[in-house]
């Protein structure tokens, strides 16, 4: 019975390990979305540099002049796709994988598994398994008391 009481906990102090390592995982996750929103926000102030010094500056330099004339609706248009694509989706995974209670609605309403619902339920999974381990190490310890005491 001891045996395969301390097999249980083995088993247990596993399943444990694996959920903190998936929440440092989820965790992770979701730090890498924010860097990777800051960092598209910094390229696309670079690109609106470029437009000030290119259109801005000179206006009667030859290189303004071209960008105006021939690069200008070719420039908004791929700025325009870089905004929706790289800043405001990501933007839009942050807000559903966020904590807020709207953000949490809205992923239901989508069908997305939020990544904070998920560290929430790796975090009660993870109590309910060190409450049972904490039962079956009282279990070992009677036992052993038992067995001291005969």
């Amino acid at each position: 019975m001891q045996k395969e009481l301390e097999q249980k906990i083995d088993n247990i102090k596993y399943d444990i390990e694996t959920l903190e390592m998936e929440k440092i995982g989820l965790i992770r996750r979701l730090r890498f979305l924010k860097e990777k929103l800051i960092i598209n926000f910094i390229i696309l102030i670079l690109i609106f540099l470029f437009l000030i010094f290119t259109i801005g500056y000179e206006p009667y330099e030859p290189y303004s002049i071209a960008f105006t004339t021939v690069l200008k609706p070719l420039y908004f248009l791929l700025t325009g796709v870089y905004i929706f694509f790289l800043i405001l989706k990501p933007i839009w995974e942050i807000y559903l994988n966020c904590n807020l209670e709207a953000g949490r609605k809205a992923a239901v309403k989508y069908g997305v598994r939020s990544i904070s619902e998920n560290i929430e339920m790796c975090d009660t999974k993870i109590s309910a398994l060190n409450s049972i381990l904490r039962d079956y190490e009282e279990s070992i310890m009677n036992v052993d008391s038992m067995v001291k005491d005969e």
